[in-house]
């Protein structure tokens, strides 16, 4: 099942039951393990972890980073919503 078809996306505002609810955490979850363990294992993998040996200083900037991501990507699904709630066309 994709994500948009998922029973918590579907049914948004109609009730959302905690069973589905959690369902789609744990296949977000599941697509994380899957990342981890595929990509992440080409890049970051191995006998050691690349962070097992990283310096802190380096995972604290590429933690920023990453945050800074996850800010452009919420004003990305911002300007959507917003777009929507205007019923402006949407691509």
């Amino acid at each position: 099942m994709s994500f948009s078809n998922h029973p918590a996306v579907t049914k948004l505002g109609d009730g959302v039951s905690s069973v589905e609810l959690s369902d789609f955490i744990g296949q977000l979850a599941e697509r994380t393990r899957r990342r981890v363990l595929g990509v992440g294992h080409d890049q970051y993998g191995g006998e050691i972890q690349k962070f097992e040996t990283m310096d802190p200083e380096v995972i604290y900037e590429e933690l920023l980073d990453e945050i800074a991501d996850v800010y452009a990507y919420s004003a990305f699904l911002a300007i959507h919503a917003m777009a929507l709630r205007n019923n402006s066309r949407v691509r």
